[in-house]
């Protein structure tokens, strides 16, 4: 092993408790620090249907469903993209983190105020 990797293997092994640690109060720092920009909107639900484009393997396209509510009082959002189809065969897949993390762009783009940051605190409000 070269000096530079033992160094820096070394710094990480020292540091690992110290970054977990720094993550947990990055985490409770920002919780609830929406702004209040749930708040602000008002309750409700939408359902979307929607599909994918046709693509080679799935002519017709794949259907996508998104269900959002927005529980204003509570300051909460959830979206749920757990009816829609399994991976398909050609290809088309989304991993859960992928699918997570899809919906968590679109409630910080499109339904909350820029200046909340995009963290795991700003998002405990978010299921």
């Amino acid at each position: 092993m070269r000096i530079a990797e033992r160094e820096l293997l070394a710094l990480v092994m020292r540091s690992a408790g110290h970054a977990g640690r720094l993550c947990r109060i990055v985490v409770r720092l920002f919780r609830g620090k929406d702004g209040g920009s749930i708040q602000k909107l008002k309750s409700g639900r939408r359902i979307i249907h929607t599909a994918h484009d046709p693509f080679p393997g799935v002519p017709d396209g794949i259907p996508v469903k998104v269900d959002v509510a927005i529980d204003a009082e509570a300051g909460t959002i959830a979206v749920d993209l757990r009816d829609n189809p399994d991976c398909q065969p050609c290809g088309l897949n989304l991993t859960e983190s992928t699918s997570i993390s899809a919906a968590m762009v679109g409630i910080y783009n499109g339904i909350l105020d820029h200046h909340v940051p995009a963290n795991a605190g700003a998002s405990a409000a978010s299921r």
